[in-house]
């Protein structure tokens, strides 16, 4: 099993050590920052494809909504999540 092999297969089957705590998210902002909302599951598109700006992304758009906003309920993607490892056509992280 490759590097890759062996991130995929704890991301399936130990999920908790593959993701940051809270503890570890607080260490790395200001303790004053409120949380708006986290966003685990999200459409992807290839930073590949140079003719797809983030400007023109569901996903991007949708983020800065809810920042300028600061309100969760913005969050309302119409594009399936496609983040995930197994969605991906060559498989590399």
């Amino acid at each position: 099993m490759n590097f890759e092999g062996l991130v995929r297969y704890l991301s399936e089957t130990h999920p908790l050590i593959m993701n940051a705590t809270e503890d570890d998210i607080k260490a790395h902002l200001p303790s004053d920052l409120p949380e708006i909302s986290i966003i685990d599951k999200f459409h992807f598109e290839s930073v590949y494809q140079k003719h797809i700006l983030p400007s023109n992304q569901e996903t991007y758009q949708l983020i800065a909504k809810v920042l300028v906003t600061g309100n969760p309920g913005f969050w309302k993607p119409k594009n399936k999540p496609n983040n995930h490892w197994s969605n991906w056509e060559s498989g590399n992280l």
